[in-house]
């Protein structure tokens, strides 16, 4: 920072309505002078999540498109746990239903 003081930077995500009350909460409740604000645009891919049949049950996994394909990992833990493997078994088995 200004003459080789620490520096802290504080980054909040919120919806643009929260803007001024979160504002004002940072001016309170820190030693800031100022806050920086301003909006960013997000594009993202479509997303629906599905079921997947493995050898060890079903496992839900979230598809984009044909791009990406991920299991749950609540999912793959919890049947590892049922079944006694590795969480990556059962991870690895979900990702070849792929095609």
């Amino acid at each position: 920072m200004k003459k080789n003081r620490p520096g802290t930077l504080l980054r909040v995500i919120a919806e643009e309505k929260d803007a001024e009350a979160l504002s004002e909460l940072i001016l309170r409740e820190s030693t800031t002078l100022g806050v920086r604000s301003f909006s960013v645009d997000r594009k993202k891919l479509p997303r629906e999540v599905r079921e997947v049949e493995t050898r060890y049950g079903k496992v839900r996994v979230k598809v984009s498109g044909e791009i990406r394909f991920q299991p749950e990992y609540d999912d793959c833990r919890r049947i590892a746990r049922e079944k006694g493997v590795p969480i990556q078994e059962v991870y690895w088995e979900a990702m070849k239903k792929r095609n």
